[in-house]
């Protein structure tokens, strides 16, 4: 992101935009040694030689590698998946409120969200989880007079659940491209229909006009047109957020992508034997998670599912490596060591940060 908006400067190794454009935090220094950095690992082709397999979470981001020079063949997409609850909620009518729930940062085109409510005095607000814009979202709110939108701080684990079942439907009105957007599979997981901005990987969850709908990002007032449209019509509400949970369960379910990912495991671990020779037992697998804030999962939908998985294949031996950002991460350089079970590895299995 750059100025609130998706970049994609450094397309193309233009890695010097990562100085001019002041995109890293560090500041000045910290920028140029992480260009330097990028171009000489573009120069000596690293991951092109290191890297046997790209997973991407959506059709979206293999289409960016490939755009970048990637060879799409490399690429594997595997969306997350997202568990259903045992039983759903009932749809709790008109009388309930819209909710938006995510982090809260200038990308996430919350501004537009509070500018659309402006325009909706009759429908109800609720917004959850935390991040930096809270502070300035709320004098906004209160400068507005906004008395139908409540900042309820941060949720997680069954209390976001929970007020997911409680609203009408969820809005999502990001101005970045999102590479999956694991709070849809969580809204659908719900049966709540979605609105959201037409954007990335959102034309691949959003089917429009059966599980949400999608406007132009940035559109203030196509976005309250979306929400009255959907708030005015409760059964087809009902009716989108019931298909989104039919899409969870046949597209997005965490026994398809345990078995996806074994057998893409297994194929990079065999090897071919030699003539005459007895094949070697495979060897544990070298895992990088790349692209999230860290690796303990407080942040957002792929940094849980960095830990859930990655302590996972830890525990079967596979050396798994996530790249954090150091202002996200707590400076720890190993999270949930633990000893194996003796069915799985007799050295204690870590993963690192």
């Amino acid at each position: 992101m750059s100025s609130g908006q998706a970049c994609e400067r450094c397309k193309g190794g233009h890695f010097l935009n990562v100085i001019c454009e002041g995109c890293y935090s560090g500041g000045l220094a910290a920028s140029a040694v992480l260009a330097a950095e990028a171009y000489v690992h573009n120069w000596l082709s690293t991951y092109q030689r290191c890297v046997g397999r790209i997973l991407a979470p959506s059709k979206f981001v293999k289409q960016k590698l490939g755009e970048d020079g990637w060879a799409y063949a490399r690429i594997q997409v595997l969306p997350h998946f997202q568990t259903l609850p045992l039983t759903q909620a009932p749809y709790p009518g008109q009388e309930a409120p819209i909710l938006y729930f995510g982090r809260l940062s200038t990308e996430k085109g919350l501004a537009d969200l509070l500018g659309a409510m402006r325009q909706l005095s009759q429908i109800r607000l609720v917004i959850a989880v935390d991040g930096p814009q809270r502070s300035e979202l709320e004098i906004t709110a209160q400068k507005y007079g906004l008395g139908n939108v409540r900042f309820a701080g941060y949720v997680s684990g069954p209390a976001l659940q929970k007020l997911i079942a409680e609203s009408q439907f969820t809005i999502f009105p990001s101005h970045a491209d999102e590479t999956l957007g694991k709070s849809i599979l969580e809204s659908y997981a719900q049966a709540r229909a979605v609105v959201a901005s037409d954007l990335g990987s959102r034309r691949e969850l959003v089917e429009e006009g059966k599980t949400g709908l999608l406007y132009p990002a940035g559109d203030v007032n196509q976005l309250a047109a979306a929400i009255k449209f959907l708030y005015e019509r409760p059964e087809l509400s009902r009716q989108m957020g019931k298909a989104g949970s039919d899409f969870v369960r046949e597209q997005h379910s965490q026994a398809q992508h345990l078995l996806a990912l074994e057998r893409l495991y297994e194929q990079l671990r065999v090897k071919p034997a030699l003539i005459g020779k007895r094949p070697k037992p495979p060897a544990p697998l070298r895992i990088a998670y790349i692209g999230g804030r860290g690796g303990i999962g407080k942040y957002s939908g792929i940094e849980t599912y960095y830990e859930q998985t990655g302590k996972r294949l830890a525990r079967t031996g596979h050396e798994i490596t996530a790249y954090c950002r150091s202002y996200f991460t707590p400076e720890i350089a190993e999270h949930e060591v633990s000893a194996s079970c003796a069915w799985q590895r007799s050295a204690r299995s870590t993963w690192r940060l």
